[in-house]
């Protein structure tokens, strides 16, 4: 399918769907016009609402697929009579964009529980504004969803939406279920994994503290090879930070591992020296870990900078980014866990200036697991970034009501993700 998202998707792209005669199938539908039970629906007549019986069946493509293995929905394009149909010729819908404006509020208000992640865009195709709704729907964690119109839930079956039978809603949950605890497993494991290292690094007895980002995709996702692919590997670029308008202060981290060597089904990265380690690690899952271990010298506390961890916060969305559009699956939401554990000493939590005489706070020993952020599109990266700094400061026993923006499009022409 599409390589982007739909708000990036543009007429040309549109031509090449039908040049090229895209068959539907599970994950692709076509429909020439809104549905409606006689003639055209309001909207096509005058604009000025959606017909019943369009809200209805477009909310059942649109909830099967993300009950089924996620999709793509296409209004304005008619298909072939053959079986199965593909895309033969463009059908504009008037005033699009608006169009689909007004299907998100539908999906909004009339799916319950809400679909994380769906996205609807108008793109017009015609001088007058008319053109098709393009709408990318992700499989869902959530599932099952249904209709509040009509309260049924529905499921993709190779070309068709159907209604599900209870059993299939039941097997369904389940299944659901049954994912997510394989997602927090790994979770598990990689904490375990953590905190012995965090023991090894203490050895010397040192006062140090560890973190570490684990990113896992909460769809099934993957490349079949890693290692040796250096565009897909985790960053570690240096990012300008602006706090409330003023700067730049750098993102970064105080040594960056780049000696690559291969894992089963993976690659990591690792460097120590006398006060830090460092590691990043990708696996062909879709897994990715950035971790830095640090200690004090003599018997000072040790300092964790904002700095430092903004640093693998904001890296590690742009690693997210870069795998799951090299995975064909530029929409897939990712979980991520951050946690900080502390050795022996309170950890000092440092300012932006990078001063060692700056201070804001202190974490105590033991483990800090931070809430776990959900990442979705990369125009939430900014939002997510602002809350990952407000829960940073409060884990300090800091209030800092501070404006944080990030230049993320400069990392991402850096990565060739613009």
């Amino acid at each position: 399918m599409f390589q982007q998202s739909p708000k990036d998707i543009d007429a040309a792209c549109i031509e090449r769907v039908i040049k090229d005669a895209w068959q539907e199938s599970d994950i692709l539908e076509f429909k020439k016009t809104l549905p409606s039970k006689s003639g055209d629906d309001p909207w096509i007549k005058n604009g000025g609402k959606i017909g019943e019986r369009a809200k209805r069946e477009i909310l059942a493509e649109i909830i099967a697929f993300s009950n089924a293995y996620g999709g793509w929905l296409i209004i304005g394009i008619g298909e072939s009579a053959t079986k199965p149909a593909s895309a033969k010729e463009l059908n504009p819908i008037p005033n699009c964009v608006e169009l689909a404006e007004r299907l998100s509020l539908q999906c909004r208000d009339c799916i319950e529980p809400q679909i994380q992640l769906i996205e609807i865009a108008g793109v017009p195709t015609e001088t007058d504004g008319s053109g098709v709704v393009v709408i990318y729907v992700p499989k869902s964690r959530l599932a099952p969803h249904r209709s509040r119109l009509t309260k049924e839930c529905y499921f993709r079956h190779a070309d068709r939406s159907e209604p599900m039978t209870m059993r299939e809603i039941q097997d369904l949950t389940l299944q659901v279920e049954r994912g997510l605890a394989v997602i927090e497993k790994k979770f598990e494991r990689k904490k375990t994994e953590f905190r012995v290292e965090a023991i090894r690094f203490d050895a010397q007895g040192a006062n140090s503290f560890g973190v570490r980002a684990t990113l896992i995709p909460l769809v099934k996702i993957g490349v079949e090879a890693v290692h040796n692919r250096e565009g897909i590997r985790p960053p570690m670029n240096h990012l300008s930070v602006y706090v409330n308008n003023r700067g730049p202060h750098g993102a970064y981290l105080p040594n960056s591992a780049t000696d690559w060597r291969p894992l089963i089904r993976g690659t990591i990265a690792k460097n120590e020296d006398v006060k830090h380690s460092t590691s990043r690690e990708l696996k062909c899952d879709g897994l990715i870990e950035y971790r830095l271990f640090s200690r004090a010298e003599g018997d000072e506390p040790p300092i964790l900078f904002i700095n430092w961890m903004l640093g693998i916060f904001c890296n590690s969305l742009c690693a997210a980014e870069i795998f799951r559009r090299a995975a064909g699956s530029p929409n897939a939401e990712y979980g991520l866990e951050i946690e900080l554990f502390v050795s022996h000493a309170p950890t000092r939590a440092g300012d932006y200036h990078g001063g060692h005489q700056q201070f804001a706070g202190a974490f105590q020993e033991g483990s800090l697991l931070f809430p776990r952020y959900s990442v979705g599109r990369r125009d939430e990266f900014q939002e997510l970034t602002q809350r990952f700094v407000t829960d940073f400061w409060n884990g300090a026993g800091r209030w800092r009501p501070e404006q944080i923006g990030v230049d993320f499009e400069t990392v991402f022409d850096q990565l060739g993700l613009n």
